[in-house]
């Protein structure tokens, strides 16, 4: 098993984005990737976008697929409700998120297990 954490990004509209930042098995790297699940359309439908590159670590993992999530809601008009950690924090915890999104400039709730 590949070990990952994923992440929900929440928007006001139907669309919810996946972030999962992943460190296969034996490796000092992480990666990233966001699944796109998009209600808006007719029908809805998914999309996902892997960052090739490898990181240093979680926090810089997250912040990549964080920044890129914004943007991309920013400019197709998906306002974000909140952030949760629906499987616990596998890598990077509730606080240091908290950190990263704020510095982002995303004021939004951050969770774990939806509380």
């Amino acid at each position: 098993m590949i070990p990952l954490q994923e992440v929900d990004v929440h928007t006001t509209k139907n669309v919810l984005y996946k972030v999962q930042i992943i460190r296969p098995t034996g490796s000092s790297s992480f990666y990233a990737e966001v699944v796109l699940h998009d209600s808006e359309f007719q029908p809805p439908f998914s999309s996902s976008v892997t960052f090739r590159q490898e990181f240093q670590n979680e926090k810089a993992a997250y912040e990549q697929a964080i920044s890129w999530v914004k943007e991309h809601a920013r400019k197709y008009g998906y306002p974000i409700e909140q952030i949760n950690n629906p499987c616990n924090c596998e890598f990077i915890e509730i606080e240091d998120q908290k950190i990263i999104t704020a510095r982002l400039g995303l004021n939004v709730t951050v969770q774990k297990n939806g509380s």
